[in-house]
């Protein structure tokens, strides 16, 4: 099948980012078990959570519970630092296979590439950049966007037909934001499968 619009998650979907950046929420925190099950606990009640969220709830919760917290509690710093430790890591990360080929031949196609991350929008673009990836994407937003609303409004734009847009992504919001524009929705589940997908677009990923 052939698209005409495209949208892309960005970690885990286009990059074998997503375990550093989890990982990442607990090296914020002291390494005992205590602490690590806070994190678990957060994370698993909202996988796909902005930092901006899912942090002071790990705040709120450790404080409830007695444990010690780094900087004073204060979500902002650590976020921050968490900010600080995610783009080195995700800088640093390999490509999904076959990422670069699906990406350029469906530019080449004239497909509309679109890339919605729940990571901050000014942590995004310089993200995407750094893999010179940026000149495939009509648009590339992040936190606080949302990605149902972000899809809806771009195809509504592009007066394309929904059987002529895809979504290709991993996580929950990805699903959500698909299933709530009725659009086809290809799910990453290991690093083989953007090869996979571009095999469904026709051949794609021709590899």
């Amino acid at each position: 099948m052939r698209y005409d619009v495209v949208f892309f998650d960005f970690d885990g979907t286009l990059v074998d980012s997503a375990s550093a950046k989890r990982q990442a929420f607990f090296d914020l925190f002291p390494d005992t078990e205590d602490h690590a099950r806070v994190v678990r606990m957060v994370l698993e009640a909202d996988p796909d959570g902005s930092r901006y969220l899912v942090i002071p709830r790990m705040v709120e919760e450790m404080r409830r519970t007695d444990l010690m917290v780094p900087e004073d509690g204060n979500s902002d710093r650590l976020a921050r630092q968490y900010a600080q430790n995610v783009m080195e890591a995700v800088s640093r990360a390999p490509e999904m296979p076959g990422a670069r080929h699906l990406l350029e031949t469906l530019h080449s196609r004239n497909a509309a590439l679109y890339l919605c991350s729940n990571t901050p929008h000014e942590a995004i673009v310089p993200l995407v950049k750094a893999k010179h990836w940026d000149g495939y994407f009509q648009d590339i937003v992040g936190y606080p966007t949302v990605k149902d609303d972000f899809v809806r409004r771009t195809i509504e734009r592009s007066g394309v037909s929904v059987e002529r847009v895809a979504y290709i992504g991993d996580g929950v919001s990805d699903r959500k934001a698909a299933a709530s524009s009725k659009i086809k929705f290809y799910c990453i589940q290991d690093r083989n499968d953007l090869i996979r997908i571009g095999y469904k677009m026709e051949g794609v990923a021709n590899l």
